[in-house]
């Protein structure tokens, strides 16, 4: 028997279909309906992290460990750290923070950290906002605004911002991740309630890496 909190869920996830079509429509359309509240949150988050940038910039010897293996992959194609007279190949570092530093010493001259924490202070920011709709698809648009609002202004979050290391942009994929999950999960919600109001039998729950994976694809 259905209880009336699986039938207000329903109804709510089929209110929000059209909305959860496209994420970045979902995000943009958060934004525009309550602009000023984003605006403003977003200014005080993005002064946050400029003042731990200015007075608390963070490169420690990791930070010059990932710088190397950057440098050595962007100049010589040797994803190694240098011993001199050599760059020795290494596996004590995964790429994935390495190859992010290349980009942006590529861009913007090798060995160049503040640009490295200015494009991590916009990874955070983006951060928020998509704390900001897992709590819209699992809760309401009132929890989006209270979990953009928290996420924003926690000074952990703006204090990785301004240290060279990959907590940043490990937090950034996580949430990416989480929200690609919730969003999976609501459409196969909404599918199972389509099918039983239409008197078919719910669909067959799918593997949860096909779910997040077919909601990947589709963002």
């Amino acid at each position: 028997m259905r209880g009336p909190f699986i039938a207000k869920s329903e109804q709510r996830i089929a209110n929000d279909a059209p909305f959860n079509s496209r994420y970045i429509a979902n995000v943009l359309s958060l934004v525009r309906e309550h602009r000023w509240f984003f605006l403003t949150v977003a200014l005080a988050a993005l002064a946050l992290r400029l003042f731990f940038f200015v007075d608390f910039p963070a490169v420690t010897d990791d930070s010059h460990v990932y710088a190397d293996l950057a440098t050595n992959w962007l100049q010589h194609g040797i994803y190694g750290q240098t011993q001199a007279p050599l760059i020795v190949p290494t596996d004590t570092r995964l790429p994935g923070y390495p190859a992010f530093l290349a980009i942006i010493f590529w861009l913007f001259g090798a060995g160049n950290f503040k640009a490295v924490m200015l494009a991590q202070i916009v990874f955070d920011l983006a951060t928020c906002l998509i704390v900001a709709d897992i709590a819209r698809r699992m809760l309401s648009t009132r929890a989006a605004k209270i979990a953009f609002l928290l996420a924003s202004l926690c000074p952990f979050l703006a204090n990785y911002s301004a240290a060279v290391l990959t907590e940043t942009l490990e937090i950034f994929f996580t949430v990416l991740a989480l929200d690609c999950a919730v969003a999976a999960l609501n459409r196969m919600h909404a599918g199972e309630a389509g099918s039983t109001n239409a008197g078919l039998p719910p669909a067959s729950p799918l593997p949860p890496a096909f779910c997040c994976a077919r909601m990947a694809a589709s963002c």
